[in-house]
C-alpha cells in the first residue's frame, strides 16, 4: 500500500531504481554504479547482498558516510578516464539517469564493454526527453506550479539541490507560461522543456542512445515506465508524507501514459554484451 511507505521522495526514487536493478542481477553480482550521485542506490544494492563499486565525478551530500557500508567501494573520477577501474571486471554496469550525459556515446559504450565480464549486462534507467509533447506539458507544468504554490511556505523551491524549480512560475512574478490561450500555454511550455534539455543540458535523444547500444549489446528487456514524477519530487516536502505523494504521482503518470493521455517518457533496458 502507498500509505504504508516510510520513505521520503528521494528515498522512494532510489528504492524504485535499486529494486528494478536487483531483479536482473544474479546473487552476489559485482556491479559498477556509474554516476552514483549520493550513493544511495549503491547502498541499497549492497544491503541486498551485491558487491558494488559506486563511481561519480563528485559524490553528492553525505556520500562520504557510505565508506563503512559492507560491500561498497567509492571511486571519484570520470567514467571514460578513471584509472582505478582498469584491472576490474563487473557482472553488470548500472546507468541510472546518467547515460544521456555520457558523450560521446560510442566511446561510453566501448568503455562499458571493456569493463564487463563475458555475457555481462548493462542496466539502464533513462528517459526520452524528445517524446514529451504538448499534451504532456499540459499535465506536467500546471501540476508543478500547483505543487510549488502548495509547498512554497516550506521554501521547497529554494532548497539546495532542487534541480527542477525551473518548472515553477517565479515567486511574486508572472510566469513565462502566462497566457489567456491554452494552446499558447502548452506551446510555450513545450518550448521551455526543449530549451532546458537541448540548450542548457545538451541531453542525448534516447533513440540515439539505443542505436549506439545496439552495436554492442542484445536487449533482453525494454519497458516504458514513469519518469516525469521525478521532476516533481524535488518540489515535494522531504518527509514520508512527501514520499507518499511521490508514489501517487508515479502511479498517476503510469496510468496517464498507459491510456495515451500523455507520452510514455521513462525507459528501462537490460541488455547483455554480445559475444
Amino acid at each position: 500500500m502507498i500509505e504504508s511507505l516510510k520513505l521520503t521522495p528521494f528515498e522512494f526514487q532510489q528504492q524504485s531504481t535499486s529494486d528494478f536493478a536487483a531483479q536482473h542481477l544474479k546473487a552476489k553480482a559485482a556491479i559498477l554504479d556509474v554516476g552514483a550521485g549520493s550513493g544511495q542506490i549503491a547502498k541499497n544494492l549492497c544491503q541486498k547482498g551485491f558487491q558494488v563499486t559506486a563511481l561519480d565525478r563528485k559524490f553528492e551530500g553525505e556520500a562520504a558516510n557510505l565508506k563503512t557500508v559492507k560491500g561498497l567501494k567509492l571511486i571519484e573520477g570520470d567514467f571514460l578516464a578513471v584509472s582505478d577501474l582498469k584491472e576490474e571486471k563487473f557482472d553488470a554496469l548500472l546507468f541510472s539517469r546518467v547515460l544521456h550525459h555520457l558523450v560521446p556515446l560510442r566511446q561510453t559504450s566501448a568503455r562499458a564493454r571493456s569493463l564487463l565480464k563475458e555475457k555481462g549486462k548493462i542496466i539502464i534507467e533513462d528517459f526520452s526527453y524528445e517524446r514529451v509533447d504538448e499534451r504532456t506539458c499540459a499535465w506536467l507544468f500546471p501540476l508543478a506550479a500547483l505543487l510549488c504554490d502548495r509547498y512554497r511556505s516550506n521554501s521547497q523551491e529554494d532548497k539546495p539541490g532542487n534541480r527542477h524549480a525551473w518548472l515553477c512560475p517565479p515567486r511574486g512574478g508572472l510566469s513565462i507560461l502566462d497566457s489567456d490561450s491554452p494552446e499558447v500555454y502548452v506551446r510555450q511550455a513545450l518550448e521551455v522543456w526543449r530549451r532546458h534539455h537541448e540548450e542548457k543540458h545538451h541531453i542525448a535523444p534516447f533513440e540515439h542512445i539505443k542505436s549506439v547500444l545496439d552495436d554492442d549489446y542484445v536487449v533482453e528487456m525494454e519497458a516504458r515506465v514513469p519518469y516525469l514524477f521525478r521532476y516533481l519530487c524535488d518540489l515535494l516536502p522531504d518527509t514520508t508524507d512527501g514520499g507518499i505523494e511521490a508514489a501517487k504521482l508515479a502511479h498517476w503518470e503510469a496510468a496517464l501514459a498507459e491510456s495515451g493521455a500523455i507520452a510514455p517518457v521513462g525507459v528501462r533496458i537490460v541488455a547483455t554484451l554480445k559475444s
